[in-house]
């Protein structure tokens, strides 16, 4: 795969193009272009060095730990300390993006799924979300 730098298509394999430049006989030139635009800028996608299950993983404990803050924030001052705070918001964007890391849009989830994400503190419960999330995703 290849994204053109001028005007940001991404495509398989470049278009191959022949320079006549007013001849009526080779020698031609031939150039590779972008497909959609015909520009000669572009470049071969970087390999996606870590996976969907790993991302998942990580983003997974990541939760569990802003989890745990919540509840030791919570049970020192009151259930409602962090609300509408940095780590409140960090907490439902992490949930969002867990979601779109996990497919959500392509596949349907369990309706519970916000309440464990929320509630995890436990390696053994970050265990059980993660293989909620990653059943359609196909394994290394």
């Amino acid at each position: 795969m290849f994204r053109c730098l001028d005007c940001g298509a991404g495509f398989r394999e470049p278009l191959k193009v022949e320079e006549r430049h007013g001849l009526d006989s080779p020698p031609f030139e031939e150039r590779y272009v972008c497909p959609s635009c015909k520009g000669s800028a572009y470049k071969p996608f970087i390999k996606d060095g870590i996976s969907r299950r790993e991302m998942l993983d990580s983003l997974i404990d990541i939760m569990r730990h802003l989890n745990e803050f919540e509840y030791a924030v919570c049970d020192t001052f009151s259930e409602t300390a962090l609300d509408n705070t940095g780590v409140d918001y960090a907490r439902s964007d992490l949930y969002d993006l867990l979601l779109k890391v996990a497919g959500d849009d392509e596949f349907e989830l369990p309706f519970d799924i916000d309440e464990k994400v929320f509630t995890l503190r436990t390696e053994a419960e970050g265990e059980a979300v993660f293989a909620t999330l990653t059943k359609n995703i196909e394994g290394e």
